[in-house]
C-alpha cells in the first residue's frame, strides 16, 4: 500500500511538491484497485480532450474506467465506469461496446 501511494503521488500529483496525487479520480482507482493491466491513451476524436480508458481483466467479468482531461489541466476526471457504486455514463459505455466488446460496460 505504501509502494501504491509513493506511486500515485508521483504519477498523479497536480502541485509541485508531488503530494496530491491520492486525491486525484485516478490516484482513488489506482490505490483502489491496484496496477491496470492495460490503459488505452488517446484523443477523443471529436472534442479532442485526452482521455484514457483503464482495464483489469482479472476482476470478475473484466472492469474498466474512463477518464477525460477536459480543461488540459492533466486532471483525469473519472467519467465512466462499469464498477457498481462509481460514476456510470451511458455514452461512454456505447462507445466501449463498440470497441471493446470483449468488456461488460454494463453495471
Amino acid at each position: 500500500l505504501v509502494k501504491r501511494f509513493r506511486f500515485v503521488n508521483e504519477r498523479f500529483s497536480l502541485n509541485e511538491e508531488k503530494n496530491d496525487g491520492w486525491q486525484t479520480d485516478r490516484g482513488r482507482i489506482y490505490l483502489t484497485y491496484g496496477p491496470w493491466d492495460e490503459i488505452d491513451d488517446r484523443n477523443a476524436p471529436v472534442s479532442g480532450e485526452p482521455y484514457q480508458i483503464w482495464f483489469y481483466r482479472g476482476i470478475k467479468e473484466g472492469k474498466v474506467f474512463v477518464f477525460v482531461d477536459r480543461d488540459g489541466d492533466h486532471e483525469y476526471r473519472l467519467v465512466h465506469s462499469n464498477v457498481y457504486g462509481e460514476v456510470y455514463d451511458s455514452n461512454w459505455a456505447q462507445t466501449l461496446e463498440s470497441g471493446y466488446p470483449e468488456f461488460d460496460t454494463d453495471m
